[in-house]
């Protein structure tokens, strides 16, 4: 799980570190202001990703949340009536 967390912060936020460092070498003006945005939609969405890792993950959280919110449907008739 932590090498996949890893992986999924370095996808996240590499692109707004490589604008970052083209910009620091002067680079800024050769990136569209259009192509900025990307790379800063990248980097807040590592905030959703780590979650939903930990979840898919993480069994014994899994059955907390089932638990709790009950999503497991009952079926309508539980019994069956013998005539």
């Amino acid at each position: 799980m932590m090498l996949i967390m890893v992986a999924v912060f370095v996808f996240c936020w590499s692109p707004y570190a490589i604008q970052c460092t083209a910009s620091i070498f002067g680079y800024a003006e050769a990136i569209p202001v259009m192509y900025t945005v990307f790379p800063l939609q990248f980097c807040k969405s590592s905030i959703l990703f780590n979650p939903i890792i930990f979840i898919v993950h993480h069994k014994p959280f899994q059955d907390e949340l089932l638990q709790k919110f009950g999503t497991r449907r009952q079926p309508i008739m539980t019994t069956i009536i013998h005539v």
